[in-house]
């Protein structure tokens, strides 16, 4: 931001009968010193599935960059709905604002298939962002994204995750309808009306880095990927199966 580099002073007026010279004009000049970039990162843990409700609700009312990082080979089974929110999640819609980072180390979050009701496991909210890293999400159950759903405008980013088990009317794994990239992520044995592994609605879907979408199954059409009036980029992985609803 620039400011006015000179602040000066009013000058002497003359006087009828009265001759001076008027003082020189003294200049301010004002050193600006640029600040480094303090973004507040804000970072959490956690163990069971109270600690991940609560960090996400925290995670939410922070906004900006969080991180919440899940203890080594923990099992995160969820037997009830969070939220009703678009059919009904397990854990907290990611609040737009949020970009939320969850660092797995060979976890699982699933819905308990025995008792619990029908839910997805997340949800990205319009404006919100989620990077799901090194876990497994299985199990969850819903009209649209079995797994997960990412609305308009969100952006969802796997890396290193395995999603299976997971089932829906439209988009047995992911129902997306804003940015997804899935990278070095296995899409599997997911099931759905149409779009088993993946329903891509009006969004962007990116799979690369050795990821595979494919043993997934579509009543309808699509068993691995179903294109609605999105776009679809693959590169370096394999994609099975997939239908484009608007074109070859």
């Amino acid at each position: 931001m620039w400011f006015p580099s000179i602040l000066q002073k009013p000058g002497f007026s003359k006087k009828p009968g009265f001759s001076a010279r008027a003082k020189p004009h003294r200049t301010l000049r004002l050193n600006l010193e640029q600040l480094e970039d303090r973004t507040l990162l804000s970072s959490y843990s956690a163990a069971t599935v109270s600690d991940l409700i609560a960090d996400i609700n925290a995670a939410n009312s922070a906004g900006g960059s969080n991180t919440i990082t899940l203890a080594p080979k923990t099992m995160f089974t969820l037997t009830q709905v969070n939220n009703t929110t678009d059919g009904g999640n397990g854990l907290p819609v990611i609040a737009a604002n949020d970009n939320l980072t969850i660092v797995g180390n060979g976890d699982t979050i699933e819905r308990c298939r025995k008792n619990a009701p029908t839910f997805r496991l997340f949800e990205v909210a319009s404006g919100a962002s989620l990077t799901l890293m090194n876990l497994t999400v299985q199990n969850g159950s819903a009209e649209f994204g079995g797994a997960i759903l990412n609305a308009f405008d969100g952006a969802l980013w796997l890396s290193g995750c395995t999603l299976s088990g997971n089932s829906a009317t439209f988009g047995g794994g992911i129902y997306s309808m804003g940015l997804t990239t899935v990278q070095s992520t296995t899409v599997s044995h997911n099931s759905a009306l149409e779009g088993g592994g993946i329903y891509d609605d009006v969004g962007t879907v990116s799979i690369f880095n050795d990821s595979v979408v494919c043993h997934n199954t579509a009543s309808l059409r699509g068993a691995d990927v179903f294109i609605y009036l999105g776009g679809l980029y693959v590169s370096d992985s394999t994609v099975c199966i997939v239908y484009n609803a608007i074109g070859p």
